[in-house]
């Protein structure tokens, strides 16, 4: 092998590492990180000394910084990592608290920012509402039911977070307020019946996404109920278009199918909520993590198919935001079986999922502003 190929197969492991660093351990709360695998590393890149010594100096001097540089990130790290561990567990509760916060707010990105709001899902926004409430009421009671025993540090990064998210809430009441008066005045009566169409088109899109072909046992059955809910105002409103403006419309016949159509997926999409209860009503334990862990394995499989070494501008972020939405729905069902668990295997498998979904999210945004370029360029 000449020495270009061996200088190029040394820098792609290098650079393979990296990566693993990159979505493993940069951004992410180093409670929940292992340092093992970072002593790991750094034995691989040490092991690449020789190999480099073995070069010629144009490709040596090169190879032999960067593998200092990433034995000093990968070493600092590993020693911060286990300091943070040390940290009492109220402590640790509290950056648990803060991780799912996150994962809330990633969720309204996707959804919310930089979108129409006429075409938002109001059903969404208002369980997203109900989230924040739910996360600010327990990060407030963890802090004062444990201010005392926390560390400083802890103690200001969820003094920080119980801020934010009080501020989130507030702003999701007003744009939840906003979406609802733009899409009751939303132009033309063509227009509206246009909207709820297209309203309950992404009704009948999520359904697809989260329902169809999967195991019952692991479907979170608060989103199908969202779902549901949408679809009846809806169709609510359909009729309401029908009735009070039927000279204003252009298709009248469209709209009496469209409201059919959605009159039978909501009759079809209520009878599934009985058949998702009745599947997960026996279940005990080993059925719940069995069931939830398959169904993250699904999500990580149609991952790797549609999106891993391929151009992100080729890619589909709208299907990214669905395996985004698939996996926060699934870790939100596994986490109150397993989250304190006392088996390192049971915490692992939230872990993991929960560090796909950050990659996944990172992923969503990138590949949302690489399709936007490439249709600027288009245009």
């Amino acid at each position: 092998m000449k020495p270009a190929q061996r200088a190029a197969k040394i820098r792609h492991t290098i650079q393979q590492l990296h990566n693993g660093y990159q979505v493993g351990f940069a951004g992410q709360p180093r409670l929940s990180r292992s340092a093992g695998q970072l002593d790991a590393w750094v034995v691989q890149l040490r092991g690449l000394a020789p190999k480099v010594k073995a070069l010629p100096p144009q490709f040596r001097q090169e190879l032999s910084d960067q593998i200092k540089q990433r034995i000093a990130l990968y070493s600092k790290e590993a020693i911060a990592i286990r300091e943070a561990q040390e940290i009492n567990l109220v402590s640790q509760i509290a950056y648990g608290h803060i991780e799912w916060a996150n994962l809330h707010s990633d969720r309204y990105q996707r959804h919310f920012a930089g979108q129409s709001r006429n075409t938002r899902d109001g059903s969404l926004l208002s369980e997203l509402i109900v989230e924040a409430q739910v996360w600010l009421q327990q990060t407030k009671d963890h802090l004062e039911s444990n201010r005392e025993e926390m560390e400083e540090s802890s103690v200001a990064d969820l003094e920080s977070r119980i801020e934010r998210l009080a501020e989130s809430e507030t702003m999701y009441q007003a744009e939840l307020k906003a979406i609802t008066e733009s899409q009751r005045e939303a132009g033309t009566v063509q227009e509206r019946a246009d909207l709820y169409a297209f309203l309950a088109n992404q009704c009948f899109q999520l359904y697809r996404a989260h329902f169809s072909g999967h195991s019952r046992s692991s479907r979170r059955l608060a989103t199908l109920e969202r779902c549901n809910t949408q679809l009846d105002l809806i169709a609510s409103q359909m009729r309401s278009l029908l009735k009070e403006s039927k000279s204003a419309l252009d298709h009248k016949e469209r709209a009496e199918k469209n409201l059919e159509i959605v009159e039978q997926n909501l009759k079809g999409y209520q009878e599934e909520e009985q058949h998702i209860d009745q599947a997960q009503t026996p279940l005990d334990y080993n059925g719940w993590v069995k069931g939830l862990g398959e169904a993250a394995q699904k999500v990580y499989e149609e991952y790797g198919a549609n999106f891993a070494n391929k151009a992100r501008s080729s890619c589909d972020p709208q299907l990214l935001c669905q395996l985004c939405d698939r996996l926060y729905d699934i870790g939100l069902q596994l986490r109150p079986f397993v989250e304190y668990s006392p088996e390192p295997e049971e915490r692992g498998v939230l872990l993991l999922m929960l560090d796909q979904l950050r990659l996944y999210h990172r992923e969503f945004v990138l590949v949302s502003e690489a399709v936007k370029a490439q249709e600027e360029v288009r245009h």
